[in-house]
C-alpha cells in the first residue's frame, strides 16, 4: 500500500509541476499584507508630511492616557466596506453576489494611491459561478507596486469560431472552467514610468461541448484540461488625474507574455498587448476619453487565448468572443459629462476588427459599434460609478456594471 501511495504522489508531481509555487507566492504576500495591517493598526498607516514625521515627541506628549493599538480585526473592520454586487451583461445576463473591499495606505504611500484587498463571489442567471480574491500593494511613494488576482470561473460560454466574419449560425455553447492566478510586480524608476514583470498561470478546461460541433470534431487546443504558465515584461506610463473617473493625463501600457513548457505550460505561445488611453478635460465638467488597443498572438495557443473583441469593457455592442483571431486592432472614444456630484452621462463609439495577420488588418473589414449611458457615483469624492450602458453593434446590448470601461 505504501508503494502505491508513493507512485500516486509521483504521478501528481508530474501532472502539476511546480504550479503550487504560484499559489504559495499568493499566500505569502497575503501574509505580508496581514503583517502590514498589524503594523498599520498602531498608527493607522496614514501618510504624513516629512516635517511631521521628523519631529521628536516631547515628554509631555507621552502620557499614560494614550489609546492602545487596535487589534487586527478592529483595524480590518474600520478599513473595509461590504459591497453588494449586481450587474447585467449579454455574456452573463443578470448577476448578483457580494464582496468586501479593504483599503489603507502603506507606510510612505501617496494619498491618491491606496493599497487594497478585494474578495468577492458572484452567481449569474446563466448558472455561471465566479469567485475572486485580489490585492494591490503600493509602497514608498508608489515606487513599488505588487498586484495579484486569483479567480475561479465556471462559465457557460459561446464559441463562434476564429475570424472577423463569424455568423450567428456558427454559435456553439460550451462551459469554460478554470482557475487563474495573475501576478505583477512594478518598479517606478522615474516620474510616472513603471517597469516590471508579470506571470499568468491558469488551469483551464472547456467541457459540455455542443454535440457534433466544431469544438468536438476538431478538438483545438483549449478543449479538455490545459495548463497555462507564462512570464513577460511590463512597461507602463500612468499620469492619470483620478483612477475611477480620470479628468486628464494618460495611461500607456505595453506587456508581453511568453508561455513555455519549461514554465509549466502545455504549449508554446506569445501574447503581446498595447493599450493606450488619454483623458482631456474640454471645459467645465466635459471630458473626452480616447483609447487605442492592439493585441497579437503567435504560437500554438488555446482558442481562449486568441485576442477577442466584445464585452463590457472593449467594443461594447458585440458579444465577447464573437470576433477573435491572432491580431486585434480597435479604437474607442467616449464623451463624458458630469451633471452633478453623483450623476453623469456618456456617449461612446468604437471601430475595430480582428485578423489572422497584420497584413490582413484592412479597412474594409472594420466593425463599428456605439451607444450611450448614465452614471451614478457611489463615492462622489472619487466618482466611483455604477454605469448603465446601451450599445448597438451586431445586436442591441445592455450593460450594468461598476467602474468605467476604460
Amino acid at each position: 500500500m505504501l508503494r502505491a501511495l508513493m507512485k500516486h504522489r509521483r504521478s501528481l508531481s508530474r501532472a502539476y509541476p511546480r504550479h503550487w509555487l504560484s499559489f504559495w507566492w499568493f499566500a505569502c504576500v497575503l501574509y505580508a499584507w496581514w503583517l502590514s495591517a498589524t503594523h498599520a493598526s498602531a498608527d493607522d498607516a496614514t501618510p504624513v508630511a516629512p516635517s511631521e514625521s521628523a519631529q521628536a515627541p516631547s515628554e509631555s506628549a507621552q502620557t499614560p492616557s494614550e489609546p492602545a493599538p487596535q487589534s487586527v480585526l478592529a483595524w480590518w473592520w474600520q478599513h473595509s466596506t461590504p459591497v453588494p454586487i449586481v450587474f447585467y451583461t449579454p455574456e452573463n445576463q443578470l448577476g448578483a453576489g457580494a464582496g468586501v473591499m479593504t483599503t489603507w495606505h502603506m507606510p510612505r504611500a501617496l494619498l491618491d494611491r491606496p493599497s487594497n484587498v478585494v474578495l468577492y463571489g458572484v452567481y449569474t442567471t446563466r448558472k455561471q459561478t465566479i469567485f475572486g480574491a485580489s490585492y494591490e500593494l503600493r509602497f514608498a511613494e508608489d515606487r513599488y507596486v505588487f498586484t495579484q488576482e486569483l479567480r475561479y470561473i465556471d462559465w457557460p460560454d459561446r464559441y463562434y469560431g476564429i475570424g472577423n466574419d463569424t455568423r450567428d449560425a456558427d454559435r456553439e455553447d460550451f462551459t469554460d472552467h478554470y482557475w487563474q492566478l495573475e501576478s505583477e510586480g512594478l518598479y517606478r524608476p522615474w516620474h510616472r514610468l513603471y517597469a516590471g514583470l508579470r506571470h499568468q498561470f491558469r488551469v483551464s478546461e472547456a467541457r459540455d461541448l455542443t454535440v457534433d460541433g466544431s469544438l468536438e470534431r476538431t478538438r483545438p487546443k483549449g478543449v479538455g484540461r490545459v495548463f497555462w504558465s507564462g512570464v513577460g515584461p511590463v512597461l507602463l506610463w500612468d499620469s492619470r488625474q483620478g483612477l475611477f473617473w480620470p479628468t486628464g493625463g494618460s495611461l500607456l501600457r505595453a506587456d508581453a507574455t511568453f508561455f513555455r513548457p519549461a514554465l509549466g505550460a502545455d504549449f508554446s505561445a506569445e501574447l503581446l498587448r498595447v493599450d493606450l488611453r488619454h483623458y482631456q478635460t474640454l471645459w467645465w465638467s466635459h471630458v473626452l476619453a480616447l483609447r487605442l488597443v492592439s493585441f497579437g498572438a503567435t504560437g500554438q495557443l488555446p482558442f481562449q487565448l486568441y485576442p477577442a473583441l466584445g464585452g463590457a469593457n472593449l467594443f461594447r455592442g458585440w458579444f465577447l468572443g464573437r470576433l477573435r483571431d491572432r491580431v486585434l486592432l480597435a479604437s474607442e472614444a467616449e464623451y463624458r459629462v458630469a451633471l452633478s456630484t453623483r450623476w453623469s452621462v456618456v456617449a461612446f463609439g468604437s471601430v475595430g476588427r480582428v485578423a489572422a495577420s497584420v497584413r490582413e488588418l484592412t479597412p474594409d473589414g472594420l466593425k463599428v459599434t456605439g451607444g450611450a449611458g448614465a452614471r451614478f457615483a457611489v463615492r462622489p469624492e472619487s466618482r466611483a460609478n455604477f454605469r448603465l450602458d446601451v450599445a448597438y453593434g451586431d445586436e442591441l446590448y445592455v450593460y450594468f456594471q461598476f467602474r468605467e470601461a476604460f
